[in-house]
């Protein structure tokens, strides 16, 4: 009960810091806001198709790792269900549309929901390293002198825990948890729960080809992302380098960790704000930036999503129910 409570006590508490600090912001610096205005707007329109893009190669991230239980995805139901997932998270917390895509799959093929979560759980890891290997390449790139190097020591500690938990020694840990359910405790449901997370962790770990794959379209996601950072500061008639856009899209990316609000609101604009901040762009253009993206994204996936959104949530019988 007491997280049921906590949980959304933590989110409006940080969208009350959120509204706070943009609210003061905007008092103190009206001025430039009121000078800020989309002087190129055909800059919007490949912003809109690498959206596109962003959205196809972030579901197919996803679905690479369900690939190891048996189940692949058409390229009509991969975006299908990366659109509907996307709309979704812009009103929710992300677990939400990965509760959608879980759904989906377990009544399209029959997937389980505790192998769908170590499938998650992978893809989600690989995704955190790949970004966080991009971030500090960018970083580096951008201030080859390390005035400020507490963005990298953050970020390489960061990967590093996560190169932990992709490779911990599964097997023990398996073994472990069938010990302690063979006791026949309170928690023997808990247990046996784990050991088939480990389990199906274990399988899609070790599938072949999926570290490769994951890496392909991780750039492809974190580059047409940073394609875009770059089109609506153009669109804006500010400039930033193609690096200074790579480092903020690649740092955004992680705003799904701190996934306590809908649609992750200040927390994916207070990591733009801060990557910003590191490559010295303008913040008043950025916030502005951070609301176009936004509304691109609301719109792109909105789209899409008012075609497939039918044929993904009430889907007939398993094995035909395609997208």
């Amino acid at each position: 009960m007491k997280k049921k409570i906590l949980k959304p006590l933590i989110s409006i508490a940080v969208l009350v810091v959120f509204t706070v600090l943009i609210g003061r912001y905007l008092f103190e610096n009206w001025h430039e806001f009121t000078n800020i205005s989309i002087t190129e707007p055909y800059y919007l329109i490949p912003a809109a198709l690498l959206i596109v893009i962003n959205i196809y190669a972030t579901g197919i991230v996803l679905d690479l790792a369900i690939e190891p239980h048996g189940v692949k995805l058409s390229k009509r139901e991969a975006f299908g269900l990366a659109n509907i997932t996307r709309f979704s998270n812009q009103f929710s917390p992300s677990y939400v549309g990965a509760t959608l895509r879980a759904r989906y799959i377990k009544r399209s093929y029959g997937v389980s929901y505790t192998k769908f979560s170590s499938s998650f759980l992978v893809s989600n890891l690989l995704q955190f390293m790949i970004s966080g290997l991009l971030a500090i390449t960018a970083f580096l790139v951008v201030t080859p002198v390390l005035d400020n190097g507490q963005p990298l020591i953050f970020i390489s500690i960061a990967i590093i825990i996560f190169l932990t938990a992709l490779y911990i020694p599964i097997p023990y840990f398996i073994r472990m948890a069938k010990k302690i359910e063979n006791r026949r405790t309170r928690f023997e449901k808990l247990f046996r729960w784990g050991g088939e997370l480990l389990e199906g962790y274990a399988t899609v770990r070790n599938h072949p080809g999926i570290l490769q794959h994951t890496i392909l379209w991780m750039f492809v996601t974190t580059l047409s992302l940073a394609g875009v950072f770059f089109l609506l500061y153009g669109s804006l008639g500010s400039q930033v380098s193609l690096l200074g856009a790579l480092f903020i899209a690649a740092l955004s990316s992680w705003s799904i960790i701190f996934a306590i609000t809908p649609g992750n609101i200040g927390v994916r604009e207070g990591l733009i704000v801060v990557a910003a901040g590191i490559v010295g762009a303008n913040i008043a253009i950025t916030l502005v930036v951070a609301i176009l993206l936004r509304l691109l994204m609301l719109l792109v996936s909105g789209f899409f999503s008012i075609f497939f959104a039918s044929r993904m949530i009430s889907p007939p019988n398993i094995g035909q129910d395609r997208l």
